[in-house]
């Protein structure tokens, strides 16, 4: 038993804690003191795992969508803001309680802060695609402008930084001696040219904890699941459920399927009722139990949900919406052959309809979206990830 503290501080939304809990879990068991900075959402399913909770704000997410529409603060945005808020909670504690490792999300940047400060080791983690500082920016982000938001953020994220004592060249690929990335290496646009210090944790999303359940009742229909971000379903404001959704319950069940409808925390359900037959609504922590029976995916793309459809051979219907990250994501399953893209304008009933035949009958694309599916499982999961992490703890020791 190994009674080293290590800490995790990230980011306490969905896409950036779940696929951590895989290895938070496997590293309690091996006797690590394990704490854990999130909000009072993830709270309880940490304290389930045997960590200690270290108690964070709520992540508002309603100020990250305005400021990536309207990106005019200079000094200061979203994530610094929250950082520094953060950084009030967790320090006392933690400088009580000095870990001898952290891992920080990209974007938790009070993790970063806190190692640099006082020089404890760390690890970046991330569910983002990652970033080779060998090659131009533009020629691994195509879509400009999201270059443009990105570019503009990473100058104010630097600026942050400095402030705090960090030197930060380049906040997209700025990297640590060891950095997990939290999905498929299958995924990775140009994979090949990452190295030994990014570590690819393919199946850590698809073996997170599942909260939800779900019975099944298909009657034997084949299940197409539908959908929204993780972003969406969380923001209050925005509780009105994507029109793709009725499109999906209009143009599925006549193929056959059994249509289920994942809704977030806030969504209101009457624009979806009264539901035709074979369709059903679930929430959306019920989301991976369906997901793993499912022969269709309908979502608006997000990187750890496409490495958990890959785990699982589903093939998916990727609708962007207009939104340049949800964009840039949705290429890149078109690229690997496993599902289509729905770009803003071509979401219809028919097009929707037209994808779902395709997918369900091509046989080349289901071929290549078994191949991913073999690919993936193959993949680190927590317990493997928890291997590289004692590695590097012995190296830095």
């Amino acid at each position: 038993m190994d009674n080293r503290h290590i800490s995790f501080i990230t980011l306490p939304h969905s896409p950036h804690v779940n696929p951590t809990f895989p290895v938070v879990s496997a590293l309690v068991r091996r006797g690590y003191r394990v704490t854990y900075a999130t909000s009072e959402r993830f709270a309880s399913v940490v304290q389930g795992l045997g960590a200690e909770v270290v108690p964070c704000p709520r992540l508002q997410l309603e100020a990250s969508a305005d400021e990536r529409n309207f990106p005019d603060a200079p000094r200061e945005n979203f994530f610094t803001r929250y950082a520094a808020s953060m950084l009030d909670a967790i320090r006392p504690f933690l400088e009580r309680n000095r870990p001898d490792l952290i891992l920080y999300d990209f974007t938790a940047l009070a993790g970063r802060i806190l190692a640099s400060q006082w020089n404890i080791p760390a690890i970046q983690t991330s569910p983002f695609y990652a970033f080779d500082e060998s090659v131009s920016f533009e020629s691994q982000m195509k879509h400009p402008e999201l270059r443009t938001w990105i570019t503009e953020h990473a100058q104010v994220i630097a600026q942050y930084l400095k402030r705090n004592g960090v030197v930060s060249n380049n906040y997209h690929v700025d990297k640590e001696r060891l950095n997990i990335y939290l999905f498929s290496r299958v995924l990775q646009p140009n994979s090949a040219r990452f190295g030994a210090n990014c570590y690819f944790a393919g199946r850590c999303a698809a073996e997170r904890l599942v909260t939800g359940k779900w019975q099944g009742n298909s009657d034997g229909r084949p299940i197409a699941l539908i959908a929204m971000s993780t972003l969406s379903s969380k923001w209050p404001e925005r509780s009105r459920v994507p029109e793709y959704f009725g499109m999906c319950m209009s143009a599925l069940p006549s193929l056959g399927w059994h249509v289920v409808l994942a809704i977030g925390e806030h969504c209101a359900t009457e624009s979806l009722t009264p539901l035709p037959a074979h369709c059903e609504i679930v929430k959306h922590t019920s989301y991976l139990n369906v997901l793993s029976r499912a022969k269709l995916l309908c979502f608006m793309s997000g990187i750890a949900s496409t490495t958990e459809a890959a785990y699982h051979g589903i093939p998916m219907i990727a609708i962007s919406e207009g939104v340049g990250e949800y964009e840039w994501q949705s290429d890149r399953i078109v690229e690997l052959g496993i599902g289509a893209h729905l770009r803003k304008g071509e979401t219809s009933m028919e097009n929707i309809r037209g994808a779902a035949i395709q997918l369900s009958s091509d046989a080349a694309t289901l071929h290549r979206v078994k191949k991913i599916e073999r690919i993936v499982r193959r993949e680190p999961g927590g317990e493997d990830t928890a291997n590289r992490i004692e590695d590097y703890l012995d190296e830095c020791s």
